[in-house]
């Protein structure tokens, strides 16, 4: 359930000192309309890059085995520049997929990157409404009965929405 702002009780202790509160980062970008974009833009370009993959290795399969039926029919100094020129293919056929394949992780690291950009207005402004001077992440806190995950998830996302128009600034 997502505690709505006005049921969050007041995180501030009774020395007015301010209050230490827990945030899951992780969950925070994963639930947001943000991250689940994200999300579905890594997974559907690694679902085309997948079938780019199987499309070219087969065609590599194919090429291997007329290169492989060639052989018996042509030279050997031929078949050796041939089989060169295969392997190069090949070599720059994982070189360019191993590089797909860091853009994409690339990216992904790059928007959640900006996301905790973009939000950490919104983390100020929370923390101020509810007294918290100190904000860590969950995994830094061995019990946290002040965590503001949800009411973080429920702000963000009205805020920003998907994010894909924001810009950090």
């Amino acid at each position: 359930m997502i505690l709505g702002l006005s049921t969050l009780p007041s995180f501030s202790d009774s020395n007015n000192n301010g209050a230490i509160a827990t945030l899951d980062q992780e969950r925070l970008f994963g639930s947001s309309l943000f991250g689940q974009r994200v999300f579905k833009e890594v997974s559907d370009k690694s679902d085309i890059l997948l079938a780019q993959e199987l499309l070219l290795q087969s065609q590599l399969e194919i090429e291997e085995s007329l290169l492989t039926a060639e052989r018996k029919k042509i030279d050997t100094e031929k078949f050796k520049k041939l089989a060169s020129a295969f392997d190069k293919k090949v070599q720059k056929i994982r070189a360019e997929t191993t590089e797909n394949r860091i853009k994409l992780g690339e990216y992904s690291e790059s928007e959640q990157n900006r996301f905790f950009k973009i939000i950490l207005p919104i983390l100020v402004q929370l923390s101020d409404e509810f007294g918290i001077t100190t904000l860590l992440d969950h995994r830094m806190a061995i019990l946290s009965l002040k965590d503001i995950t949800d009411v973080a998830i429920e702000r963000v996302d009205k805020i920003i929405g998907d994010g894909k128009e924001m810009t950090e600034n």
